[in-house]
């Protein structure tokens, strides 16, 4: 999965705006250089208190240094919380990382159902997430198998400059017992 990349890209969009943007936004600025330059107690420290207001990008970075274990011990069940938090507040990268973290035979409580159901959210919020949605339509995990359904997806982000959607297509059309199987494609 890209979720690296989506961590980063989404570590500032996350937010929202609040009743003191500025003020939190002033406190991001610090737990992220309190994290770059080592100090995660401190950091950790910021993106709580910002946490314990519900602020959805506190919510969502403190989830991926409890998911990841960049700071110290990895804590899925801490993670799970936060990033269930931010996905009850509706935010399209919580619900993507919610839902992240059940995904795969190495995920913190595997559970596709609710894997389909917050990516598919993320998804109608605009996320560009049809590489990760395609694979459950493909593979029938937490929804009904619908290989159309993953070929259109693929075909719309490979058109948006997606290579995984695109290799990822052409990994189906090349598969001989698959049902998308065309071999001249």
């Amino acid at each position: 999965m890209k979720s690296s990349t989506l961590q980063k890209a989404f570590f500032i969009l996350s937010l929202t705006a609040t009743n003191s943007f500025a003020e939190d936004n002033k406190l991001f600025e610090q737990a992220n250089a309190a994290i770059k330059s080592g100090n995660c107690d401190a950091g950790i420290r910021i993106l709580s208190e910002l946490s314990s207001r519900n602020v959805p990008g506190a919510l969502i970075n403190l989830g991926n240094i409890y998911a990841t274990g960049s700071c110290g011990e990895q804590d899925f069940g801490r993670a799970d919380s936060l990033y269930k938090a931010a996905a009850a507040l509706d935010v399209p990268i919580g619900h993507y990382q919610y839902g992240l973290l059940h995904f795969g035979d190495q995920s913190y409580d595997q559970d596709y159902d609710l894997v389909f159901k917050h990516w598919s959210r993320a998804f109608n919020q605009g996320m560009p997430i049809h590489y990760e949605l395609s694979i459950l339509y493909y593979k029938g995990l937490g929804t009904s198998k619908n290989p159309e359904k993953a070929e259109s997806l693929l075909i719309e982000a490979s058109s948006l400059g997606d290579e995984h959607a695109r290799d990822l297509l052409n990994s189906f059309y090349q598969d001989k017992g698959g049902p998308l199987y065309k071999p001249k494609q």
